[in-house]
């Protein structure tokens, strides 16, 4: 008989406790998408969709990414500024 079971133990006698599902992704918490991080991924995100629109409507490269520069820069600056505001410190 070549479709015989294993020596281990039968499924009857086994305990049977279901394990835990794996999370492989982040959940997305009001905190985690509230974070400054999330917003200058967006901001680089928005900035590079402006750059080649700009490209597309016939601006040169190297302007196009002068402006995402400025945005980038304005937003990093943002970021670093925010916590030293009043009302802001926790």
């Amino acid at each position: 008989m070549s479709h015989l079971r294993s020596s281990g133990p039968s499924r009857s006698t086994r305990v049977c406790s279901r394990p835990q599902p794996v999370r492989r992704w982040v959940t997305l918490t009001p905190r985690l998408v509230a974070s400054g991080r999330m917003g200058l991924v967006l901001t680089a995100t928005a900035a590079l969709s402006v750059w080649i629109i700009l490209w597309a409507l016939g601006i040169s490269a190297f302007d196009g990414i002068m402006v995402v520069a400025g945005i980038l820069f304005l937003a990093y600056g943002l970021w670093n500024l925010l916590p030293f505001l009043p009302g802001r410190r926790g």
